[in-house]
């Protein structure tokens, strides 16, 4: 804080949910047996997503979030939202009484319910909710602000919901992907040189309220990072670019740019 450095938790419901299904298998639907999943093929593959139909998920959910709430003076808390397969959903019998009962039309809008219940959690414990753009899906949580991975897109419709956003685009924001020769770096799923960070446009259109737009984020997600060497590597040199856009505004010149950027080489 005295650096004016906030620490925002997140805690990746429902989908992105091994951790959580291998201490607790009651929690899905298959029963497993579970195990944390390093970083291969999971999605549709791996039932990863908690039972939503479940009381138990969010008595949970409920500890969990309390004890985050406790540990982080922020405001927010992230609850994740994202790439949550439907597929285990749609095989559980349980699940599909619950929808039917509580006049659920589909598995999306399954999870737009327990989201909102995710939000009613943390309104107990006077936090706001942050969530990636899936959870515009279905319907959107009262108050959430939206983190945009899957481009813009997401979070221009959120701005003109009236809705706080952070953009954080795939690929141009994230630091995982390979920025230079294919060649001579560790094979990974995307792409984004330095240029196509630095040009990459996340500001809101002209017509929407500018102030929605809470600021940039890079992600650096370690799954195919195997140490704090080529965490380095990857961060740096575009997290400059993104701190640009972040933190100036004005025209864009990457001719004045390269140079400021190989300061940084020293």
């Amino acid at each position: 804080a005295d650096r004016h450095v906030e620490i925002i938790p997140e805690i990746d419901v429902p989908g992105h949910s091994l951790a959580l299904l291998t201490a607790y298998p009651e929690l899905g639907t298959t029963g497993g047996p579970f195990q944390v999943n390093p970083g291969s093929q999971f999605f549709n593959v791996i039932e990863n997503t908690v039972d939503p139909s479940n009381p138990k998920t969010y008595d949970m959910l409920d500890k969990i979030l309390k004890e985050v709430a406790s540990l982080f003076p922020s405001p927010y808390i992230h609850i994740g939202g994202d790439e949550a397969t439907k597929k285990f959903w749609k095989e559980d019998e349980n699940i599909q009484d619950f929808m039917k009962t509580n006049k659920i039309k589909n598995e999306t809008e399954l999870q737009s319910y327990f989201i909102k219940r995710m939000e009613s959690i943390l309104h107990k414990y006077d936090k706001k909710l942050i969530g990636w753009d899936e959870i515009l899906e279905g319907g959107l949580a009262e108050s959430a602000t939206v983190m945009s991975w899957r481009g813009k897109s997401g979070g221009i419709e959120a701005a003109k919901k009236g809705r706080q956003v952070i953009m954080s685009p795939a690929p141009e924001y994230y630091l995982d992907v390979l920025q230079g020769d294919p060649s001579i770096e560790p094979a990974t799923y995307s792409m984004s040189r330095l240029s196509d960070t630095y040009h990459y446009d996340s500001t809101l259109p002209a017509e929407l309220d500018q102030s929605l737009l809470l600021g940039l984020q890079g992600n650096l997600w370690t799954e195919e990072v195997p140490n704090q060497r080529h965490a380095q590597y990857m961060t740096w040199p575009r997290a400059f670019a993104i701190s640009e856009a972040a933190w100036s505004s004005g025209e864009k010149d990457w001719d004045e740019f390269v140079e400021r950027v190989e300061v940084h080489f020293k």
